[in-house]
C-alpha cells in the first residue's frame, strides 16, 4: 500500500500541470483576440483615411464654380471624352473571335472605361 501523501502529491502535480496549460492556453487565446481586432480596427481606421480623402461635391454644369480653362497658343481647349469598352459577342463575326456562345443573348458590359 501507498502513503496517502504520495498519491496526492501527484494528483495536485497533474492538477497544477492541467491549470498551468489551460492558463496558457488562455493567455495565446487573448493574444490572438487582441490581434486579431486591433488588425481589424487598424484596417477600418485605414479605410476610413482613405475613405475621407475623396472629394465630393454636386454635379457642377453652370459657370460660375467650374473654372474656364484657358485656350492654348493654337487656340485649342481641353475636351473629356468618357470611352467605353464593350464584352459583348453578340455577332458570328465576334464569336468567332473566341466569345462565348452561351454569352451571346446576354446585355453587354463595359468592360473598359477611359476619360
Amino acid at each position: 500500500m501507498r502513503p496517502s501523501g504520495e498519491s496526492r502529491t501527484r494528483r495536485t502535480k497533474g492538477g497544477r500541470r492541467k491549470k498551468r496549460k489551460r492558463r496558457v492556453g488562455r493567455w495565446i487565446a487573448t493574444g490572438t483576440t487582441l490581434c486579431l481586432l486591433g488588425g481589424a480596427g487598424a484596417g477600418w481606421a485605414y479605410y476610413a483615411h482613405l475613405n475621407g480623402n475623396l472629394k465630393k461635391d454636386t454635379l457642377n454644369l453652370s459657370a460660375t464654380k467650374a473654372k474656364k480653362t484657358e485656350a492654348n497658343a493654337a487656340g485649342q481647349t481641353p475636351l473629356n471624352i468618357l470611352l467605353l469598352g464593350s464584352d459583348s459577342r453578340a455577332s458570328e463575326a465576334n464569336q468567332k473571335l473566341g466569345g462565348a456562345k452561351g454569352d451571346a443573348t446576354r446585355k453587354p458590359l463595359a468592360d473598359v472605361q477611359m476619360l
